[in-house]
């Protein structure tokens, strides 16, 4: 009896293996794959707000309560240019089409272009546009631009040339890693984890630098070969001075913190993530010293990110 019990259990534990493959123990490399000539069609999302916990009452009416709001939406092209052996491609990234709309510092923008039907030049902002600060005339710029990038087998993004753009801004809009960052060294497996990072930007406000560190693991391999990757993002820092004269001139400085999660499907076939989406939300404080000679000023607000990429087959 003990004999026939002994059997039955080993056999219940082997049938429990085979019948789970999210508990496999097999290692796969994920590695983004490139053809020459091949073009990549990809839908964007991305989502910024940020709101003032804490502002001094004198600065009110020039920020308002939410200084930036912007919603994008559009269609991207990507495509491959050279493949080296090494496995890195370069690629020349445009937009097709993109939808902005939001608010930036009191002053209200919407913004649509279709490379089927381009438009010359922006709408012009009316009135003087505080800080400088223009989202139309930013994304236009994007949107009017080949912009040559090279990316490795790891997914690493690099810009090739200048488009005097901020390079933070286009890795938002063209890495198709989003979020989850460059794909790990080693082979990994079910439950297996690593670490990334890069840093954002806040369009137009591209002196703050908001570096997020993401932690990846392997969840499951569904449909035969699409790895889905859960992360936990992170974004920490101490207090950093913004490097542009005018905030040097009043020893302006930021600490950032905050969390986020998101999840990607990468496809081990294709060498391609085929979607991701990520949200993290980050408390901004700034100080900086008084013009008038009093106490330090302090300025408390709330940044919430989402990004969406989806490969369109």
């Amino acid at each position: 009896m003990r004999r026939i019990a002994g059997w039955t259990g080993a056999l219940l534990w082997v049938v429990g293996i085979a019948g789970n493959p999210q508990e496999s123990t097999d290692k796969f490399e994920l590695r983004c794959k490139f053809k020459r000539g091949e073009r990549i069609t990809a839908q964007m999302r991305q989502k910024m707000n940020v709101r003032f916990d804490q502002i001094p009452e004198e600065y009110q009416p020039i920020f308002g309560d939410e200084p930036l709001e912007v919603t994008l939406s559009g269609i991207l092209y990507l495509e491959v240019k050279e493949v080296a052996e090494s496995g890195s491609a370069k690629l020349e990234a445009r937009v097709h089409r993109i939808k902005g709309k939001g608010l930036a510092l009191a002053n209200e923008f919407d913004y649509d272009y279709d490379a089927d039907q381009p438009r010359s030049d922006p709408e012009p902002a009316e009135g003087e546009v505080p800080g400088g600060i223009d989202p139309v005339n930013l994304l236009h710029q994007v949107a009017t631009q080949v912009i040559p990038i090279q990316i490795d087998p790891r997914g690493k993004f690099e810009l090739q040339g200048d488009s005097g753009l901020p390079a933070e801004l286009l890795n938002q809009f063209f890495n198709l890693n989003g979020l989850m960052g460059e794909l790990p060294k080693e082979k990994v497996g079910v439950g297996d984890s690593w670490k990334s990072g890069q840093t954002l930007t806040i369009p137009g406000f591209d002196q703050l630098k908001i570096p997020v560190t993401a932690v990846n693991t392997v969840e499951k391999v569904a449909e035969g070969d699409v790895a889905e990757i859960g992360t936990k993002l992170s974004v920490g820092t101490v207090s950093d001075a913004i490097e542009q004269p005018e905030a040097r001139m009043y020893n302006l400085k930021a600490k950032l913190t905050g969390e986020g999660a998101g999840t990607t499907h990468f496809s081990l076939g294709t060498g391609r993530v085929r979607d991701s989406k990520n949200r993290a939300t980050v408390k901004i404080l700034i100080t900086a010293d008084d013009p008038q000679g009093g106490d330090p000023i302090e300025f408390k607000a709330t940044l919430t990110i989402e990004q969406e990429h989806q490969i369109v087959e």
